[in-house]
């Protein structure tokens, strides 16, 4: 774990493992080591909700199910945070599916899974990958599916818009589902259509300065590198790429780009 190349996520994951076997030994000792991670960088809010996921693996373990829930809602209610990204997405989820029905109130699951849902359904890729976390639980990965298909109606019918000839009425359209949902997909493809279309919208620099301000906040293409956050290509990250309206901007620790790819 002294390498700049090993990431905490992987602790998580063993975290996630050492839970489901039932490894009271071992899952302090991981829980242990992404504390180091943390006092190394102790603002990272990334390696902060790590060391939350795995408290709340350590609660459900011990049977200290009050605790565990708290702490997976107080995650899950950060799902509009403009940090919360495709990773975190992923390992709420994946908290969540671990708690007992019994602890979950009644639609609280779905305003959760719906909040995410919303936001990174951006491709059926994604969409599945969100459900497997999930451990595809039946009724989880409905939402998820239910969702990604809302968010395709959003964007083929602003398309409809566009072809015919209501090209404002399409941008605003997309900036609207976009900046309510936080969908990076709804996002750039109004950047797209303003590109396309400058010379047919009037009121083109301000819709573009609106584009422009959600792309930057929610369709950043970021890597890190042990809990440490990177604009741009970093050894051994994956960058993303999507279509861009203007230079990044680096507030948060995050590690996935929710964008087209």
């Amino acid at each position: 774990t002294n390498s700049r190349l090993f990431d905490a996520l992987t602790l998580l994951l063993l975290s996630f493992m050492r839970y489901d076997m039932g490894d009271a030994r071992r899952l302090p000792v991981l829980q242990a080591q992404l504390q180091q991670f943390l006092l190394a960088n102790p603002k990272s809010r990334r390696l902060q909700r790590f060391n939350q996921a795995a408290d709340a693996l350590k609660a459900l373990l011990a049977r200290q199910l009050d605790e565990a829930q708290q702490t997976a809602q107080a995650l899950a209610d950060e799902a509009l945070d403009e940090d919360f990204d495709l990773e975190t997405a992923n390992v709420v989820l994946s908290l969540w599916t671990r708690l007992p029905v019994r602890d979950v109130a009644a639609g609280q699951q779905d305003k959760m899974v719906r909040g995410i849902a919303m936001r990174f359904c951006v491709s059926k890729a994604i969409t599945e990958i969100l459900a497997a976390s999930a451990l595809h639980h039946e009724s989880i990965t409905k939402m998820l599916r239910l969702c990604h298909a809302e968010i395709t109606g959003v964007a083929e019918e602003a398309m409809r818009l566009a072809l015919q000839g209501q090209k404002r009425l399409a941008v605003q359209t997309l900036l609207t589902q976009g900046e309510t949902t936080r969908n990076a997909r709804l996002i750039e493809m109004a950047g797209l259509l303003l590109r396309r279309h400058r010379e047919h919208i009037a009121d083109w620099d301000t819709l573009h300065t609106q584009a422009t301000n959600l792309q930057q906040r929610y369709c950043r293409p970021i890597t890190h590198i042990a809990g440490i956050r990177r604009s741009g290509r970093s050894p051994g990250g994956l960058l993303l790429r999507g279509q861009r309206l203007g230079p990044s901007m680096d507030h948060g620790p995050t590690l996935a780009h929710h964008g087209l790819s």
